[in-house]
C-alpha cells in the first residue's frame, strides 16, 4: 500500500509496523520493507515494562529494542 499511496498523494506516509503485524518478531522487517518501498515515517509503540504496558505491550518494543532497530535502519 505504500507504493500504491505514493503514487496516489504528494503526502508523506508514515507506516506503523506495529498495527500490521501484530507481532513484536516482526516489527524491525516491516521497518525495514516500510522504508524500502517509500515510508517517509514510521511510527513505533515503546515502553519500558511491556509486561505493564495498557495498550500494545505485546507488540511494542522496549527502550533497548527501539535502539537496536534505529542502529539496524541507519
Amino acid at each position: 500500500m505504500v507504493v500504491l499511496i505514493s503514487e496516489m498523494s504528494h503526502l508523506p506516509i508514515i507506516g506503523d509496523p506495529i498495527h500490521t503485524t501484530g507481532k513484536r518478531s516482526l516489527v524491525a522487517a516491516m521497518n525495514k520493507a516500510m522504508l524500502a518501498v517509500g515510508a517517509n515515517c514510521l511510527m513505533v509503540e515503546v515502553h519500558p515494562d511491556l509486561g505493564n504496558a495498557l495498550c500494545d505491550g505485546a507488540k511494542g518494543l522496549t527502550g533497548d529494542g527501539f535502539a537496536e532497530l534505529l542502529n539496524d535502519l541507519n
